[in-house]
C-alpha cells in the first residue's frame, strides 16, 4: 500500500505527497474491498452468475469508484489538475492572457 500510494502521488497524479494524503490512502483499498465485495455477492447471488466469471467482473466494475477516490484524496482541490479539468492552471483554462505579437 506504501508503494501504491507513492506511485500514485509522484506518477499518476503528479502532486506532493504529504501526511495527511497518506492516512486517507487506505480508503482506496477499503472502497475497492467493498465494492468487489459487494459486487460479488449480487452477481453470484441475484444475478446468477458463474462464480468462476463474477471474481473479475466484479473487479472490473470496482476500478472507477477506486480510481475516483484515489483521486478525491490525492489530488488537491482548486489546482484545475486532474482529467478534465478546467480550471487555473489548467491547459483548457480560458482565462489565460493572450499574448499580443
Amino acid at each position: 500500500m506504501v508503494g501504491s500510494f507513492f506511485l500514485n502521488t509522484y506518477f499518476t497524479y503528479r502532486t506532493r505527497p504529504t501526511w495527511k494524503k497518506f492516512a486517507l490512502f487506505p480508503l482506496t483499498n477499503v472502497t475497492n474491498y467493498l465494492v468487489q465485495s459487494v459486487g460479488l455477492y449480487a452477481l453470484v447471488t441475484w444475478a446468477g452468475m458463474d462464480d468462476r466469471i463474477a471474481p473479475l467482473v466484479a473487479a472490473v466494475v470496482a476500478i472507477p469508484f477506486t480510481y475516483l477516490i484515489s483521486q478525491r484524496i490525492l489530488v488537491p482541490r482548486g489546482t484545475g489538475r486532474g482529467p478534465g479539468a478546467t480550471g487555473p492552471g489548467s491547459e483548457t483554462d480560458e482565462r489565460q492572457p493572450s499574448r499580443l505579437a
